[in-house]
C-alpha cells in the first residue's frame, strides 16, 4: 500500500526524516516530533494510513503517536494483525542485498 496523495504536504516531508524516528529514549526527539504532527494537516490521513494493516511500522512517530501509543490504540479499535509480505520461495534474510564494500 503507497502513502495517501495528501501525506506528501506534510511537515515532516520538509525535513529529515530521521526526526520523524527518534530512539525510543530520546524525549526530546519524540516531543519534537509529536509537535510536528500536531502542527500538520495530514496528521489523521497520516495516523490512519499508518492503523492500516497493510501499511504498519514498528518504528517512529506517526499521525502524532509512538509505535507503542500505535499498537495500544489498535488493540483497542480491534484492528487485527498487520498483513505480512510473501517473499515467495525465499526468506527475507536470503533475499537482503549486501552491503557495498
Amino acid at each position: 500500500m503507497s502513502a495517501p496523495t495528501g501525506l506528501s504536504d506534510s511537515l515532516c516531508s520538509q525535513f529529515d526524516l530521521d526526526a520523524m524516528f527518534p530512539e525510543p529514549t530520546d524525549v526530546l526527539g519524540i516531543t519534537f516530533a509529536k509537535q510536528t504532527c500536531g502542527l500538520c494537516p495530514a496528521q489523521a490521513e497520516c495516523l490512519e494510513w499508518a492503523l492500516d494493516p497493510a501499511s504498519r511500522c514498528n518504528y517512529g512517530i506517526f499521525g502524532g503517536l509512538t509505535a507503542e501509543e500505535r499498537r495500544e490504540l489498535i488493540r483497542d479499535r480491534k484492528l487485527g494483525n498487520a498483513h505480512r509480505l510473501d517473499y515467495g520461495k525465499f526468506s527475507p534474510k536470503q533475499i537482503r542485498i549486501a552491503p557495498a564494500a
